[in-house]
Parts: structure tokens; C-alpha cells; sequence
């Protein structure tokens, strides 16, 4: 999931409206880059090239509890207005077979 530009995520699960976050085991970020790395990445970056550039530290991962409607909560979660984007993580592959 991604918070909109200017949103604050120093607590990100407190954003959430409780009855949402009753559904939450984490939140975690998705970059595991400590905070001020993506940023000092970013400015490089709109420096070179001239271009705003995302800001990394909005991304996060909510894993739900195993008896949560993973689908219903996306759909929930996705009419926040502080919400950009969300989107279930893709399926692991299966193993090769042997």
C-alpha cells in the first residue's frame, strides 16, 4: 500500500480507522532502507534527472490476520483518502517439481 504524497507515516497504523485496524497484525514499511536513505535516493535522483520522484518511505506492507476477507479489506482500505494505491501481494510461485 501507498500513502499519498504528504501524509505523515511516522506511526502509519494509527491512520488507519480502527475498524480497519482491528483486521491488522503489521505494518511494516516495504523498503527495508533505514528512513533517511530513500530520501537522500530521491534527491539524487530529481537532481539528475529533473523529475519529481516517489517518495519510497509512503510504501507499506499490511499483513492481516489469517480469519480477515483479504478482499474486502483492500476494498476498504483503498477509499481512504490518505491511500494512493493497494494491491494484494502477488501469489508465490510453486516449487519446481523434482
Amino acid at each position: 500500500m501507498k500513502f499519498r504524497e504528504g501524509t505523515s507515516v511516522d506511526a502509519p497504523e494509527t491512520l488507519l480507522p480502527v475498524t480497519l485496524r482491528e483486521s491488522v497484525v503489521s505494518v511494516t514499511r516495504l523498503f527495508s532502507l533505514p528512513e533517511r536513505k530513500p530520501e537522500n535516493i530521491r534527491g539524487s535522483g530529481e537532481t539528475r534527472t529533473g523529475k519529481t520522484l516517489p517518495d519510497l518511505n509512503l510504501w507499506f506492507q499490511i499483513t492481516l490476520k489469517p480469519d480477515v476477507d483479504a478482499a474486502s479489506f483492500l476494498d476498504e482500505i483503498k477509499r481512504l483518502n490518505i491511500v494512493e494505491s493497494a494491491q494484494p501481494a502477488p501469489v508465490p510461485a510453486p516449487a519446481p517439481a523434482k
